[in-house]
């Protein structure tokens, strides 16, 4: 009423038919978006819920391998490329014979002589080309012990895909027994 009434004091009837089409095809625009808007927060909600339930399973499953990490029996740990510790579970700690959380930040120089750190050097090379391997190295404890270990070690890389370390599964080398038969007596 009296918008068009102020309305028609400056302008024609056709003018004011183009701003009520105008008008309605904005309130429709309006409507179309504001259904649009909406549906887009439904939608949301649920990815939200989604991103909850992946966080969650994530976490559940990040809890899992980590207590499968810390409680194997077998030493886990991985090094950069100067052979420095960067993650070592409760197992390799033992066999090295450090404490807990004492691997990580040292070197494995410190835990051979320089003629066994030169040989790990060279199965480093092994990793830098791609390659897995598999040798025996003697380590030195703390204590002064000397341990003969199997690894097993493969090529971790960064997200460039350049060499970033290794990944090794440590464990103790079990000497092979030797069985005598004498006199049909078996003698270990």
């Amino acid at each position: 009423g009296a918008l068009v009434t102020r309305l028609s004091q400056y302008l024609t009837w056709d003018d004011i038919l183009v701003l009520d089409a105008l008008l309605v095809t904005w309130a429709a625009l309006f409507y179309v978006t504001i259904d649009h808007l909406t549906t887009s927060l439904t939608q949301m909600r649920q990815s939200g819920r989604q991103l909850l339930n992946a966080q969650q399973d994530f976490q559940a499953s990040e809890e899992r391998y980590r207590t499968l990490v810390e409680n194997l029996g077998e030493g886990i740990c991985l090094v950069n490329p100067q052979e420095d510790f960067t993650f070592a579970n409760p197992a390799v700690e033992s066999i090295f014979g450090a404490p807990s959380g004492g691997l990580v930040g040292r070197n494995l120089r410190e835990f051979t002589s320089p003629e066994q750190f030169a040989r790990l050097r060279d199965q480093t090379q092994i990793r830098e080309r791609g390659e897995k391997s598999t040798f025996q190295a003697e380590i030195l404890q703390p204590n002064g012990y000397r341990r003969m270990v199997s690894v097993t070690s493969t090529p971790r890389y960064n997200t460039d895909g350049q060499f970033a370390g290794s990944l090794a599964i440590v464990r103790f080398r079990t000497p092979v027994r030797t069985i005598v038969v004498f006199s049909g007596l078996a003698l270990l």
